[in-house]
């Protein structure tokens, strides 16, 4: 028995005979895939095709001489371009659609080991479909294993995440592979039935398949890091914002325990003022005792000399008068102690000036005192005023961080709830019977003026409504017009921003068929709004646009991603997008 790499081209696998329509390095046979291959009946047990069978120009005459070469139960190894990907469809030299329906035409075998959700298709519930043309292929090729290799950004989602996007997208899968059976009936199994083989079934992987899959989930691991990351990134900005809070909380008890400082210190400036008004009540009291006293010792001056006058005029007196004389010594005796009691008292009055200027000096003391406890306070008043400013701001910036991100996750739940995925296209054919039927999908009320207009004017009525690529990643989405208009003064869009408020801008450009930009305007993204239309009004018309002129739509500076909103029709040729807007 043989092992046969069918189009090997020059990276045959070690140990296999390769085949291949021409003569390059490692090619044992030369023959062409739409031919008979050179091979007798049920003479291999194990056939790999890897990136081959796509350029076959009837696939269901190659299968025939496969299944004619290959023993039963020989095992098939199918590695294809998946279909649903921009440089499959744009590639000239593939002829052939490979995604999951494509092995369903190989077999009428009803049942198969992989999940029905993954061909699931309203029209077509059992698996085989090879007699759905009312003929006989005359091959029964079963599926034992299915297996998608995706693009990078899709490779971490869980499977029901990656079914989901199978359908909706393009770009998801690079390439599948099939693992199959070749069945010639139950008579020639020897009491073995098709479980028993799926049972003891080793399946044959090309070594680029195991390396493909080794970085895929190096790429997994990488992916699983990096969210532990962000989640310890998270926790550790919570950290800091619940730190931030307990240091303003902190800052407010010091600025509390300030304030009330600082009405102790107002309550002891009063308690001061009112004593220094009672020491100047004192002060006053005894200037008025100082003036009382300097009138008595003007009084008792002035009496001293009148005592002196009489004691002059006495002693001009004859000797009789001395017994009065010494009387009035006596007397005068006594008024000189009063004298003396004066002056003591003058000195009391000294002491008191001496007094009033310590008690002038401490008020002043004082009033200094108030002054520097003035400005204290008001240096904590201006810092109060400083942790309020930066507390409103820290409160603020949280605010509107939660509100992008709720709007982010409503945005998120939005996209996902849209009616924008596309039924499976009518990419199988077989004797003039289409697998499959496309709807239109539905639409909006805010869109439902777009689509009536590009329905009349491109022919879009069973067109599916899908959202662009993220318009922020690229330089521009741009649509030929296939149609003349006089004047237009506006275009309307429906624009879908991920995150609501977004800053940046969103324009289109008006492109002649002889690729002159004649117009550019711009919004900013934050006057856009995912439930309604975008009008860009032209600053002045623009006339006589003919024929492929072009629209293009372009979005600056967004920090999510910006679709918009396009109709894709299925044909055989592939698939045709077409914008949705309305032309003024």
């Amino acid at each position: 028995m043989q092992r046969v790499d069918l189009g090997c081209g020059p990276c045959k696998q070690s140990g296999f005979l390769g085949l291949d329509r021409y003569a390059l390095p490692g090619v044992d046979i030369i023959a062409d895939l739409d031919g008979c291959l050179p091979f007798r009946d049920d003479s291999v047990e194990l056939l790999v095709a890897s990136h081959s069978l796509e350029h076959v120009s009837h696939i269901l005459k190659t299968m025939q001489e496969i299944y004619r070469i290959c023993e039963h139960g020989a095992q098939l190894c199918i590695i294809a371009p998946y279909s649903e990907q921009k440089l499959n469809l744009a590639n000239p030299y593939h002829t052939t659609v490979f995604n999951e329906h494509t092995p369903r035409f190989w077999t009428s075998w009803p049942h198969v080991t992989i999940d029905p959700k993954e061909f699931y298709h309203p029209h077509a519930t059992p698996w085989g479909l090879s007699r759905s043309d009312h003929s006989d292929p005359q091959i029964d090729v079963r599926l034992v294993r299915l297996e998608y290799f995706y693009f990078p950004q899709y490779v971490g989602l869980s499977p029901e995440e990656q079914r989901q996007l199978r359908r909706d997208r393009v770009d998801v899968c690079d390439q599948i592979l099939y693992h199959l059976i070749v069945w010639k009936g139950d008579q020639r199994s020897s009491g073995k039935s098709f479980d028993d083989f799926v049972t003891g079934f080793v399946p044959y992987e090309p070594e680029y398949i195991r390396l493909r899959r080794k970085r895929d989930e190096e790429l997994m691991a990488g992916l699983s890091m990096r969210r532990e990351e962000l989640t310890d990134e998270v926790v550790r900005h919570g950290t800091l914002l619940h730190e931030l809070r307990l240091d303003l909380h902190q800052h407010r008890t010091a600025v509390a325990v300030a304030l009330e400082d600082t009405l102790d210190l107002r309550s002891r400036l009063l308690e001061t003022k009112s004593e220094l008004a009672t020491v100047r009540a004192r002060e006053a009291a005894h200037m008025a005792e100082l003036a009382m006293a300097r009138e008595v010792e003007a009084e008792k001056a002035e009496g001293a000399a009148q005592l002196k006058r009489e004691l002059a005029e006495a002693k001009c007196e004859a000797s009789d008068l001395r017994t009065a004389s010494d009387a009035l010594r006596v007397e005068l005796s006594g008024l000189i102690q009063r004298v003396a009691t004066l002056q003591t008292n003058m000195t009391s009055s000294d002491v008191l000036k001496a007094k009033l200027a310590l008690v002038q000096a401490e008020l002043q003391a004082v009033e200094s005192l108030l002054a520097v406890e003035r400005m204290h306070a008001e240096s904590l008043t201006v810092d109060l005023a400083a942790a309020k400013v930066e507390a409103a701001a820290a409160t603020h910036d949280a605010a509107r961080l939660n509100a992008q991100w709720i709007g982010a996750r409503r945005s998120l739940v939005s996209l996902y709830g849209e009616a924008r995925r596309l039924p499976p296209a009518p990419l199988i054919r077989a004797g003039g019977f289409y697998v499959g039927r496309e709807m239109p999908s539905p639409v909006a009320s805010h869109l439902a003026p777009l689509r009536d207009y590009s329905d009349r004017h491109w022919d879009t009525a069973k067109a599916s409504l899908i959202l662009s690529e993220d318009l922020n990643g690229i330089s521009y989405q741009e649509y030929v017009v296939p149609f003349d208009l006089d004047t237009l003064m506006s275009v309307s869009l429906a624009i879908r921003p991920l995150v609501p408020d977004s800053p940046g801008t969103c324009g289109v450009e008006i492109v002649s068929a002889g690729s002159v930009v004649l117009t550019q305007i711009q919004l900013p993204l934050t006057a856009i709004h995912s439930e309604q239309v975008a009008e860009f009004s032209l600053a002045a018309s623009v006339h006589h646009l003919k024929k492929n002129w072009l629209l293009r739509v372009f979005v600056r500076d967004a920090i999510a991603p910006v679709p918009v909103y396009e109709l894709v029709r299925t044909s055989r040729r592939g698939r045709q997008f077409f914008p949705l807007v309305l032309f003024r």
